[in-house]
């Protein structure tokens, strides 16, 4: 925590030289993308519903290219899940151009690709690699774009102590994406359920410390809007 708290020193200490310096370590740091993501919108035909979609699924497996992985989910609107519409995440090489479109999907629903649909992430906090989420998960997506001029070299040392707060036998990932905004990037937190992503929320607002992460957070970075999503892994 004392790193955090340096860090938040001098961010408030040195303010009118913040954008300069967020640039300057922007351009010495490379980032290292682990992989591309595409984000397809789908909206069920008539006749058409999420069992059509899970009959679908054993051939979507059987033309789905090699090096590519999907995911299906459901956006949560007002503590339900909405079933008549739907999202296809596709990840792949960040080196290699694949193909994503999945054209089976559209025999039951109609899809495209959202606006600025391509990113490229890395995860962020993993505390066991071996340990992986079940089949189904909840995933909660948060929008944000970074504050005069700051970057993920100055995002990173504000939570570098963020996996302290966790206990190390929960289940729970993070990932960091963004694409070709300028200053534009996506937070997503992933946890086994619902009632582990309730038990968070409620001892980060409880914990001392959750306080100065925050801080850290929101002084380099504004988040605009967020998803909390019903996922699942084909």
């Amino acid at each position: 925590m004392k790193k955090i708290i340096l860090c938040l020193f001098v961010l408030v200490g040195c303010t009118d030289n913040t954008s300069v310096e967020s640039q300057n370590l922007n351009e010495l740091l490379k980032l290292n993308f682990e992989y591309r993501f595409v984000e397809m919108q789908c909206q069920f035909r008539s006749s058409n519903n999420l069992t059509s979609l899970e009959r679908l699924i054993p051939r979507i497996k059987e033309v789905l290219p090699e090096g590519i992985s999907m995911t299906v989910a459901f956006r949560f609107a007002n503590d339900q899940v909405d079933t008549k519409s739907f999202y296809v995440w596709l990840r792949s090489d960040p080196k290699i151009n694949n193909e994503t479109k999945i054209d089976i999907i559209n025999e039951v629903a109609n899809c495209y690709e959202s606006n600025a649909s391509t990113n490229f992430g890395f995860s962020v906090l993993d505390f066991d690699t071996n340990q992986i989420l079940k089949d189904s998960y909840i995933t909660e997506v948060i929008y944000c774009n970074y504050i005069n001029g700051n970057s993920f070299p100055t995002l990173n040392f504000a939570i570098q102590d963020l996996e302290y707060f966790f206990p190390k036998d929960q289940t729970y990932k993070a990932f960091y994406q963004e694409g070709d905004l300028q200053g534009e990037f996506v937070w997503i937190n992933q946890f086994e359920s619902m009632q582990e992503y309730k038990s968070f929320v409620e001892e980060f607002n409880l914990n001392e410390n959750s306080n100065i992460i925050f801080t850290g957070f929101t002084s380099i970075a504004n988040c605009y809007s967020s998803n909390m999503f019903q996922t699942y892994r084909i």
